[in-house]
Order: structure tokens, then sequence, then C-alpha cells
């Protein structure tokens, strides 16, 4: 069996992308199958995702994300391809440009490369995302994103021939559905400006002088 391989810029952080990681890692690993988690940096400030992990987990940089010496990049590339060839064959799904970017040159024939782009095509476009993703992207085996407009709009501006559309997943299913009898709105995600909350509060103060 193929192993699967996740690769983060940090896999540890509390964020989006880490929590879809650690979620698929552990369900995949649940399933039979060989799998590993590799986080190029190490995270400031750890959070568990997994109690007990099934799968194996990396981290190849001892330092936070940052710029990084020569002499430290060569020796993360050395630990990089020792781990490749010890994984053997399989799939690399590499969860951000920056990652992409940083493994592509490194990854053995039979281990092929997959990108998963956690955030929109409207975001990537206002950063250095879509120049990344229109220069490496096409070399791989797949091009992951969220829905199927971004899918399309990334083909269309970023010329990229194999698109693929993979929702993010939940760790568990909720026993019933909600009656939508409570008058409550419940918004969770990080205090952050990213998670843009503020957009989120005035949206439902126009609702609500429409909506009894």
């Amino acid at each position: 069996m193929s192993a699967l391989v996740f690769a983060c810029l940090d896999a540890d952080t509390l964020g989006g992308i880490q929590r879809v990681t650690h979620t698929v890692a552990q369900g995949l690993a649940g399933r039979g199958h060989e799998v590993h988690v590799i986080g190029l940096h190490r995270a400031r400030r750890p959070f568990r995702y997994v109690e007990r992990p099934r799968y194996r987990r990396h981290v190849i940089h001892r330092t936070a994300a940052g710029p990084v010496g020569r002499a430290a990049r060569r020796l993360a590339d050395r630990r990089l391809r020792a781990l490749f060839q010890r994984i053997g064959p399989g799939h690399v799904v590499m969860t951000s440009p920056a990652v992409v970017s940083r493994l592509l040159s490194l990854l053995p024939p039979d281990l092929s490369g997959i990108g998963h782009y956690h955030g929109s095509f409207e975001h990537a476009r206002g950063t250095w995302h879509l120049g990344s993703v229109r220069r490496d992207w096409w070399r791989l085996e797949q091009a992951v994103f969220l829905s199927e407009d971004d899918a399309g709009l990334f083909a269309e501006h970023a010329l990229l021939p194999n698109t693929w559309t993979l929702a993010n997943p939940l760790p568990g299913w909720p026993g019933r559905t909600a009656e939508l009898s409570a008058r409550r709105v419940l918004g969770v995600g990080r205090l952050a400006g990213v998670k843009r909350f503020d957009r989120l509060i005035s949206a439902f103060a126009a609702a609500c002088e429409r909506v009894p």
C-alpha cells in the first residue's frame, strides 16, 4: 500500500490548515493507511489536535518558521531526502504554496506531489500565492482547492490542467441535526482579523432587519 504524507510549514500551530491535516491524517491512518505528517518547522506554541495519533510525525527544523541559513537549509534537505527515501512510494500532500516551493525539487520519482490550497482564489490573488501557484502547481499530479468555483478560477488564471475539489473534513458527525428552533447563532474560529468576525456580525445585523 502506498504511503500518504502531509507536509506543512508548521504542523502543530493552532490553525485551520493544521486541523485539516491532522483530521485527514488520523482518518486515513484509522483506515489502515501508512500516514506521515511533516512539519518543516517547530511550532512556537504546539497544539495537540489528536490525543492518540495513529500516524507518524516528523519535524525537520528545530526552530520556528522564519529565515534559515544555508547550512541549516542543506541539513534540512538531507533530512527530507532521507525521510522520503525511507517512506518509499506514495503521495505527498503539500498544504501551502510555500511548502510546494520548498519541497517540489526534493521529491523522488516514486513520491507524487499534490498541492492543497486552503484559501480562496480571491485571497490568493491579493498575495504572492497566485504567482507561486502559477509557477509551480502545473507540475503537480493534482492541484486541490476547496470549491468548484475556486478550482475553476485557478484553472483559468493560473493555467492549471490538474485542478480538483475537496472540501474541509469534519472529525466527527453529529448524532442528530439541529432543529433550528433556538434563536442563537454561534461563530467558531480564532479571534483574528483574517477570520472576519466583523463581517459576520454585520451580516447577521443586516439579516435581522429583514427576518423577524
